[in-house]
């Protein structure tokens, strides 16, 4: 689902680790060794692919996703497809933005500033920091532990 110019092909993570991840319980007959490859919208999903339902506008993709599992409210499994793995999650949104980071995992940063960054006298950051280059950081401006300022953000 990701767009491969600006992430790495993503991992493949089993039922258990999705479970364990999210902390939901898995239906008892499910294979929890069953591998899925990405995550995906309801519309274009595969049976590789996590998807979730969080939003009443979208039961019509919903009842025809084809997505091998899904994180939705315990009120849609009457109306989950046959072949779809629910995922039943009080937040689903959530759950799926959990799976979403296991996926895609963020690069490591290596703390530093850029000799070419822009960065105020006033402003606050920690020697965790990456500021890349051509970042402007205007005065005043508090930066959190382990940040990373893209490269000519502002």
């Amino acid at each position: 689902m990701a767009d491969p110019k600006f992430f790495p092909k993503s991992k493949k993570l089993t039922l258990e680790q999705i479970s364990k991840l999210t902390k939901i319980t898995l239906p008892k007959s499910i294979n929890k060794n069953r591998v899925f490859s990405d995550i995906s919208t309801l519309d274009v999903a595969s049976q590789d692919n996590v998807s979730f339902l969080d939003n009443k506008n979208y039961i019509k993709q919903f009842k025809k996703s084809k997505a091998g599992a899904c994180f939705f409210k315990k009120d849609f499994e009457n109306i989950a497809p046959k072949n779809m793995i629910p995922l039943i999650s009080t937040n689903p949104y959530h759950s799926f933005a959990i799976i979403a980071n296991a996926f895609y995992p963020m690069k490591d940063i290596t703390a530093g500033i850029h000799p070419k960054a822009h960065i105020e006298t006033s402003a606050k950051y920690d020697d965790t920091v990456q500021i890349a280059p051509g970042a402007v950081v205007s005065s005043d401006v508090s930066i959190g532990s382990n940040c990373l300022i893209g490269a000519n953000t502002v």
